[in-house]
């Protein structure tokens, strides 16, 4: 069975030594960067800046949906006069 030059690169030992090490030395700058929060947040000389706070109460919102759409009916007709002429008044109610 032959390996191809791809699948050997990946089995490489050097390649997995460099891969630990540089694992390493981000894991050791990740550590030793969390240790350092506390004094350089507050500091000495500096001040705690004013704030509000609100005290946050239950209460009924209404819900309201608004959007924009087209209707289409599901048929199209068209409509014409019989007659020709202009329509001066409406005999009839709806």
């Amino acid at each position: 069975m032959t390996r191809s030059p791809r699948t050997h690169a990946l089995i490489d030992p050097r390649r997995r030594h460099d891969r630990q090490r540089v694992t390493g030395v981000a894991l050791l700058m990740l550590l030793s960067a969390c240790g350092q929060g506390g004094e350089a947040a507050t500091g000495p000389g500096m001040m705690a800046l004013p704030v509000t706070v609100i005290v946050m109460q239950p209460q009924r919102v209404p819900i309201v949906v608004e959007a924009v759409g087209q209707a289409e009916g599901s048929k199209e007709v068209e409509v014409r006069a019989r007659v020709s002429g202009i329509l001066t008044q409406q005999l009839y109610k709806e």
